[in-house]
């Protein structure tokens, strides 16, 4: 937060007023306020990078959340509930996860906490094979893994597009062109599977090597 705007915030929390822009009355408010950081607020005080009369005003009822990898029992529920938003968003592709892959949900360090989290079960939703997810879908990308880690992140380069793409195409070469046999392995319909097809512009007849 900018320090030049931090004055004009304490005001507001100690009259509980605000005044618009070209206005000329003051509104009343009736608000609580909720304030979320990852840093620690007497640190910048000290630093001067916020007010200390603003961070005493803050300082009321505090919460500490700890980061994702200490909450073990939180990473399958949280894991659930994005995928259950997925499903309910592309029914057609719809997916659940087995074992396997909440066990590697779990040994992951999560840097990235939560957002992280959420943005795995989205990559694994998209890219993977059938309507179930295994080890094998679980694709981590945190930029600062420790090294003593249990599971090293896995390498992810290009979009996700680019990523389903590619499945897309091995799961049809594997079928040997059979676009109604890969669109069963990939937990989808045939009109989704030409629908797909048709995106990344990919040749059924190329896949099963044969040339038209």
């Amino acid at each position: 937060m900018p320090l030049e705007f931090q004055p004009k915030l304490l005001r507001i929390v100690q009259s509980r007023c605000v005044q618009r822009l070209g206005g000329k009355y003051e509104k009343k408010l009736d608000i609580r306020i909720i304030v979320a950081t990852n840093r620690n607020l007497k640190d910048e005080v000290a630093a001067r990078n916020f007010r200390e009369d603003l961070y005493f005003r803050f300082n009321v009822l505090k919460l500490t959340i700890p980061p994702l990898r200490e909450r073990k029992k939180d990473i399958a529920y949280c894991a659930e509930k994005f995928l259950e938003h997925f499903n309910q968003r592309y029914p057609e592709i719809s997916k659940e996860m087995d074992g396997r892959f909440l066990r590697e949900l779990e040994g992951h360090y999560w840097p990235g906490n939560v957002r992280e989290l959420q943005n795995c079960i989205e990559r694994a939703f998209y890219t993977g094979t059938g309507n179930v997810l295994t080890d094998a879908s679980a694709y981590f990308d945190s930029i600062d893994e420790p090294k003593s880690s249990k599971h090293q992140a896995r390498a992810f380069n290009g979009t996700l597009d680019e990523l389903e793409g590619r499945n897309v195409e091995t799961v049809l070469k594997d079928c040997g062109g059979d676009v109604c046999l890969a669109a069963e392995k990939l937990g989808i319909s045939r009109a989704s599977m030409y629908r797909r097809l048709k995106k990344y512009g990919i040749n059924s007849k190329e896949a099963s090597g044969r040339l038209s």
